[in-house]
């Protein structure tokens, strides 16, 4: 999502969003599972906030865990 946030930050000053799954999700018994680590997660967000992201959080499989890891990641605090 790094990459994208980088190619839009470059074409436009409109505050971006980035706000990425906890992973690609797969099918395990008719579920669907997200399984990336929240430090894993968390860096992936950092990566978008250094490419232009303004506003970030979490979709599909994130967890408070993995919010956790982003805000301390980041130096923040949640809202």
């Amino acid at each position: 999502m790094a990459a994208v946030i980088a190619l839009m930050s470059a074409v436009t000053s409109v505050p971006l969003i980035a706000q990425p799954n906890a992973g690609k999700g797969r099918l395990v018994d008719k579920r669907l599972v997200f399984d990336m680590p929240p430090a894993t997660f968390a860096a992936g967000v950092e990566a978008c906030v250094k490419a232009g992201a303004r506003l970030v959080g979490g979709c599909c499989g994130t967890s408070p865990a993995h919010i956790k890891a982003m805000v301390e990641l980041l130096g923040g605090a949640a809202a």
